[in-house]
């Protein structure tokens, strides 16, 4: 893991920036998750939410990267000294986020599937009734909205 870094804000339920040590504010990606978008209406400003209330503004986080997505953001584990896990996981857990499938490539598998089949269950955010039931999966309605059939 990498030397801390100082969050400077949070995007949406998977992307935040932080400030390194040598000044530098950089956008990074929430690895092995997928939450969902803004615009899904009310899940997105919940996940949201829920990572700003992981992680408030100004904490100091540290970086597992696990490389640069297509978008030139890292991606990687966030931990929160003296938080047992990383918040990726937290995210899931909570229900706030999905594992993400399409680019699980450094996440352990068992752990984040068992933490989303955990949140299905037991009806927590995303798959509970006030923010899921007719959610779309984010890369579907990305998807979708690229296709023009969403709004």
């Amino acid at each position: 893991m990498g030397a801390p870094v100082k969050l400077v804000s949070v995007d949406d339920g998977d992307l935040i920036r932080v400030r390194a040590r040598n000044g530098k504010v950089m956008t990074v990606r929430l690895a092995c998750i997928d939450a969902p978008e803004a615009a899904q209406k009310p899940a997105g400003p919940a996940a949201r939410a829920a990572l700003q209330a992981l992680l408030p503004v100004g904490a100091s986080v540290t970086l597992q990267v696990r490389g640069v997505n297509r978008d030139g953001r890292t991606v990687a584990e966030v931990f929160k000294p003296g938080v047992p896990g990383s918040v990726n996981l937290r995210m899931v857990s909570q229900g706030m986020a999905f594992f993400d499938r399409q680019s699980r490539q450094g996440c352990d598998q068992y752990t984040y599937g068992e933490a989303e089949t955990g949140a299905s269950v037991s009806k927590r955010g995303v798959w509970g009734p006030k923010l899921g039931y007719d959610l779309m999966f984010p890369w579907d309605y990305r998807q979708c909205r690229a296709e023009g059939r969403c709004r």
